[in-house]
């Protein structure tokens, strides 16, 4: 099984990223104690001909870091059910064994702090002095803890993994005897609060993005993040009825599939913009103040948040109105 070479990899471009941020990081503690923007000493040129290279490295370490979610979505959903027994899609692959889902999770949790700091990178170098420069080696730290847990995380999945081995797939989403909170969660009265809440959330996203300002800032944040939150429960326990045409099945990994024409990939990372613009506008005037211009392509970001939220809305009405038709 470890012989497949996108699992082989998977594994190499995770360690050599594990490694190159590691190093980039004792440097940077090094920088962060010799650092002196003022200063003309050979040191700090050196420090900032230093700083240039290993930002570009590790700014390819991380999109590489981005990229591999990807690859490991397909993976777990294309390849491993192939050679696991009971697996019919990444639900199974990921029950194999005790690492699958933590090493998703975090994954997919990081995935906006990897984003971060390549638009940090990008602010730093629009100034000749690089004044992010100490702020971005601390940013680093949380980077390379989060990338070495995923790199440990990783190795320890895809070693045990046993083709001999027989796991459950779509039966880990029926619970005989769910708990209390568990049953209210998934009833149809709760289902249809979430439902009126993502309506109602989405429209009042889509009415302070048109007319800003609008909402303060904080407040947006957490309306995104609770429009994120209600669009993945509404998309588990609503929408993939449609998109699946079956109403027992309620599995997310599916959405990745061909036959489903790789919807998962689109709205997932609409929800990825939704979060990462709304972490630019909050960090752009602590940037721009620092780096003492304007930043314009980090603008283009914030302007990508409209259009993510639109489409993250009619997608799935898209499904609903147009299935019973047959046109999806």
């Amino acid at each position: 099984m470890l012989a497949h070479p996108f699992i082989i990899a998977l594994l190499l471009s995770q360690l050599s990223v594990a490694v190159i941020v590691t190093y980039a990081a004792w440097k940077g503690v090094y920088a962060l104690r010799h650092w002196s923007a003022s200063s003309f000493a050979a040191r700090q040129l050196t420090l900032e001909r230093e700083n240039y290279l290993l930002g570009a490295i590790v700014q390819v370490a991380v999109g590489v870091q981005i990229l591999s979610l990807a690859l490991f979505v397909w993976l777990i959903n294309s390849y491993l059910p192939d050679l696991i027994r009971g697996a019919m899609c990444g639900a199974g692959a990921l029950e194999a064994n005790e690492y699958g889902y933590p090493l998703l999770y975090i994954k997919t949790i990081t995935l906006p702090l990897y984003a971060f700091y390549l638009l940090l990178q990008f602010a730093d170098n629009q100034a000749p002095d690089y004044p992010l420069t100490p702020f971005k080696y601390y940013f680093l730290l949380p980077v390379v803890a989060a990338i070495l847990a995923e790199t440990w995380l990783m190795t320890s999945y895809f070693f045990r993994l046993s083709p001999d081995m027989i796991v459950t797939c779509c039966s880990v989403d029926f619970l005989i005897a769910p708990s209390p909170a568990a049953a209210f969660l998934s009833s149809g009265n709760f289902l249809q609060i979430a439902l009126w809440g993502w309506g109602i959330t989405g429209a009042l996203l889509a009415a302070a993005d048109w007319r800003k300002p609008f909402l303060p800032l904080w407040l947006h944040g957490l309306l995104i993040l609770a429009f994120v939150a209600l669009s993945l429960y509404t998309l588990k326990y609503f929408f993939v009825k449609y998109i699946y045409g079956l109403p027992s099945h309620l599995c997310l990994f599916d959405l990745f599939l061909p036959h489903h024409h790789y919807i998962g990939y689109v709205l997932f990372s609409l929800y990825y913009i939704l979060i990462i613009s709304m972490m630019l506008s909050i960090s752009t005037p602590f940037l721009q103040k620092r780096v003492r211009q304007t930043l314009p392509s980090m603008q283009l970001w914030v302007n990508l948040r409209l259009v993510a939220l639109l489409l993250s809305l009619l997608i799935p009405l898209a499904y609903r109105v147009l299935w019973p038709h047959g046109t999806l």
